[in-house]
């Protein structure tokens, strides 16, 4: 049986933690959907500047605060990767694969990183959202990574526990 990891479109690959559901995933980034990803981002950004302006319209506020930057992204995008990335992890609990799919290729050009970690945590009805590098220079190393890492380790862990 041919792995996922040898398709010539795989361009990357992303695993999503959420811990306090005991969930962990791994997911291949194809390259063929580069392009919906970077439409998904121009969207964003412009959903992102469109309530920055509001927000400063409606409350005199000048400068936006964010609480959790993303490492390597622009000021101007933080928010724009954090709404995207909670809501791939909307997606992957929902089950929409598909859509989930556009999300993380979104993710890895904003980051500019082929292999990562995504970690999400439930805050006051949404996600609060993390993301790491994720070892290797292939997919398959770093779906090795993604095994091997801590918060897995500690899922599994809690599985065996019974949660």
């Amino acid at each position: 049986m041919k792995d996922v990891l040898d398709d010539p479109n795989v361009v990357g690959y992303c695993g999503i933690l959420i811990q306090k559901r005991l969930l962990w995933q791994g997911f291949v980034i194809d390259s063929r959907l580069e392009g919906p990803a970077r439409h998904l981002i121009n969207q964003v950004r412009t959903l992102a500047a469109t309530n920055e302006a509001m927000s400063k319209l409606m409350t005199g506020v000048s400068k936006t605060k964010t609480l959790w930057a993303f490492p390597g992204v622009s000021p101007s995008d933080q928010p724009v990767i954090g709404g995207i990335a909670a809501t791939a992890v909307h997606h992957l609990l929902s089950g929409n694969l598909p859509i989930l799919a556009v999300y993380l290729a979104a993710l890895r050009i904003l980051l500019e990183r082929d292999y990562f970690v995504l970690h999400a945590s439930e805050d006051d009805g949404g996600w609060h959202t993390t993301l790491q590098p994720l070892a290797g220079t292939t997919s398959r190393e770093a779906r090795e990574s993604l095994r091997d890492h801590m918060g897995v380790r500690v899922i599994e862990v809690m599985r065996l526990l019974g949660g």
